[in-house]
């Protein structure tokens, strides 16, 4: 994505790593490299702390604006899924990066938290009517970056060579009991990209899918919940993808639709160059089901690509 990341006030977010998900790394760059190295993740178009679809918005008509596959469509839900619904993030209430320096190399893990809400509106008319309920998440990724040599015509700075998707996850521990457990993208029916683990760190020159206009994108996602709640589905999972059609620009989401596999799956058409996220996005159906309730319970994941 091409938006930048707000880092205003850099000096007071970049701290120490979050406690509640170590990962082993020591943070102990300098003033000098870690400047250059938010820096590098600013400007590299991978690290905006944007999701997609932002607010209450009504839910696309897909069969006129996306190459679809609806076989072996779901049997129908006993519970709802509204026609207007969203996030609003807000602004971050904490940003966590810890920069861990060997030699020429650094290691960054990133952890955006937010206490948000999530919106909607669950009357059957056509009339906005919205509610909305707790949403406290966090925004996790991870990176590489390599020191390049100082020279008369560049000086010293930091290069990204590898980077993960950026996960959303609940903030409390106990609640993330939605979870992603793979992510698979094939472009023209070839596997471009197989991820387990949202930790898992990709090559931005040799493993980022390189996508190009009009290549067919094929999006399988495995999901599990362990909420226990009772609902048919147990679990709605969207398509966030910046396209609206084959004449406009726009973040939109589309339902993935869920196989006799239980795998679900979506489809869509490259259409405008330069965005570099979709997001598979996993909601616990009892989310939709409550006006006011805190039983928002959620896991996403952003997989970066580019566009040429």
């Amino acid at each position: 994505m091409r938006r930048h990341l707000a880092l205003a006030g850099m000096a007071a977010l970049v701290l120490a790593a979050c406690s509640d998900d170590p990962t082993g790394l020591q943070d102990n760059a300098t003033t000098e490299d870690r400047q250059a190295v938010v820096e590098a993740l600013e400007t590299s178009g991978w690290f905006t702390d944007a999701f997609g679809t932002d607010g209450a918005a009504e839910d696309l008509n897909l069969a006129t604006s996306f190459d679809l596959d609806l076989s072996s469509v779901a049997a129908q839900d006993t519970v709802p899924l509204v026609r207007r619904w969203g996030r609003r993030h807000g602004t971050p209430v904490n940003r966590t990066v810890t920069v861990s320096v060997t030699g020429d190399t650094a290691r960054v893990e990133m952890v955006v938290t937010f206490d948000g809400v999530f919106v909607l509106d669950r009357t059957p008319d056509a009339v906005p009517n919205a509610t909305q309920k707790p949403l406290q998440e966090q925004a996790v990724q991870r990176a590489v970056l390599v020191r390049r040599e100082e020279s008369d015509t560049a000086p010293r700075r930091w290069q990204l060579v590898a980077l993960s998707p950026r996960e959303w996850r609940m903030t409390d521990q106990a609640k993330r009991t939605v979870r992603i457990a793979r992510v698979v993208v094939r472009v023209n029916d070839e596997v471009k990209l197989d991820v387990e683990d949202p930790a898992e760190l990709f090559g931005v020159d040799n493993r980022i899918p390189r996508l190009r206009l009009g290549d067919s994108v094929s999006v399988f996602a495995e999901v599990e919940n362990t909420t226990g709640i009772d609902n048919v589905p147990p679990t709605f999972v969207f398509l966030h993808v910046f396209h609206h059609g084959p004449n406009a620009q726009g973040w939109v989401r589309i339902p993935m639709r869920q196989r006799d596999d239980g795998v679900y799956v979506r489809h869509w058409i490259v259409r405008f160059p330069g965005r570099e996220r979709i997001v598979v996005d996993a909601i616990d159906a009892q989310t939709f089901n409550t006006d006011t309730e805190d039983d928002y319970r959620a896991n996403g994941w952003g997989i970066p690509y580019r566009i040429e």
